[in-house]
């Protein structure tokens, strides 16, 4: 059995989900185990990508299907506070990533940093105040305890916001704003990090040039989620 688990929910025939899955399979050592959360319209679309692409990593992919043809935003977050989602989880600790979202293959052992902590996630640059409740951090790359999860969910009332929030608000045990700079670039450069999420969105042309010398196939990544722009 694997120690750790890396969790990717993606029930599209998404473009980027070769590229993603070879990133996280290629940085993470064989102590992970990657999962791939899909729907009813893409078990043919992974397991071409698993044959053509991944065929090495193979005895470290499973898949689950969750019979959905695709998730809306608030589905999406449902899911990730329910223990349903918890309970198909085979690992205590487990990474969760999207298809915006890679690793630093100069950076990956940074992860050994995270592994004693609830829940990681990059920080969010409109609420770096200081209060850890708020500030640490993005869902779509993050590293988390089930069982801290679980309780979290036991003991907090969900009120429809995000699910990253609410796991923010509640679990404490988590590293500071500095620290999570470290885990992960979303909003909030940094000079060394072992992941990122979407940072296009946030930073200027020569701010990802710089993030493209750390993370090497970033212009990749961007293009091939551009599409989702003209769907």
């Amino acid at each position: 059995m694997r120690k750790y688990s890396a969790i990717i929910i993606e029930p599209r025939q998404h473009i980027a989900l070769s590229f993603v899955l070879e990133n996280i399979c290629k940085n993470l050592s064989d102590e992970w185990l990657v999962i791939i959360m899909h729907g009813i319209n893409n078990i043919e679309f992974i397991d071409n990508i698993i044959s053509n692409h991944l065929h090495k990593y193979r005895n470290r992919i499973a898949k689950i299907n969750l019979f959905v043809d695709n998730l809306k935003l608030s589905e999406y977050n449902e899911l990730l506070v329910s223990e349903y989602f918890y309970n198909k989880i085979p690992t205590e600790k487990f990474l969760v990533f999207q298809t915006d979202s890679m690793i630093s293959e100069k950076n990956k052992e940074l992860i050994n940093n995270f592994l004693d902590y609830d829940y990681v996630g990059a920080p969010w640059k409109d609420l770096t105040d200081g209060n850890h409740k708020y500030s640490v951090g993005n869902g779509g790359f993050s590293f988390r305890d089930k069982n801290a999860c679980l309780e979290c969910i036991k003991n907090n009332k969900w009120d429809g916001c995000n699910e990253d929030m609410f796991f923010s608000k509640y679990i404490t045990n988590k590293p500071s704003i500095d620290e999570a700079k470290m885990f992960s670039i979303e909003t909030i450069y940094s000079d060394k990090s072992f992941g990122t999420h979407k940072p296009w969105f946030y930073f200027y042309e020569h701010q990802i040039n710089n993030l493209s010398e750390q993370f090497d196939g970033l212009d990749q990544l961007m293009k091939l989620n551009y599409w989702e722009f003209y769907e």
